[in-house]
């Protein structure tokens, strides 16, 4: 979801975080739950 502003790479910037930061979330929770569920097998 792209928030529409005006040309300014403020902007761009601090929504290109806000993105970089959600798929690190996303990444780090699966990878937790991976971690999680072979320490469970073993």
């Amino acid at each position: 979801m792209w928030i529409i502003c005006p040309a300014s790479s403020v902007c761009f910037s601090a929504s290109t975080i806000y993105l970089i930061l959600r798929v690190f979330a996303a990444l780090q929770t699966q990878l937790l739950s991976q971690t999680s569920l072979l320490m469970a097998i073993q």
